[in-house]
């Protein structure tokens, strides 16, 4: 008949196979500042699995109408062995970006690519 269906429930969003609460155990999981490799035995998922839920699911920043004057700028590591840079507003603490590497030539592309020069002058400090 060249037509599919699937279940509806309200423990799992449409076209996803991974329920609300294993997204929410991972969330928890990941503000005890444990590694996604950790995460992901702990509640029997792949570490790409895990990787997604926290950068995709919840971790969807959106270009703010103007940069904070006063940011902070990180990196760490995100998965296996390599490094993410991850950019935050220092006084509220609220997330900006999450960049999948830590190059220097990214993180000004893509604060050049999304903000003006007046927006990217306005930032009085930025600790690292």
């Amino acid at each position: 008949c060249q037509t599919t269906c699937g279940a509806n429930t309200p423990i799992v969003e449409k076209n996803h196979s991974l329920s609300r609460g294993l997204k929410s155990a991972v969330v928890k999981l990941a503000k005890q500042s444990l590694p996604v490799t950790t995460i992901a035995k702990i509640v029997g998922i792949s570490p790409s699995s895990v990787a997604r839920i926290l950068y995709h699911d919840f971790q969807r920043p959106q270009r703010l109408a103007k940069l904070p004057e006063q940011l902070c700028f990180d990196e760490f590591k995100s998965v296996g062995r390599s490094y993410s840079f991850i950019a935050i507003d220092a006084k509220k603490h609220n997330l900006i970006s999450i960049l999948d590497d830590r190059l220097s030539k990214n993180i000004c592309a893509y604060f050049e690519n999304r903000y003006s020069l007046e927006e990217r002058s306005a930032v009085k400090s930025v600790v690292i």
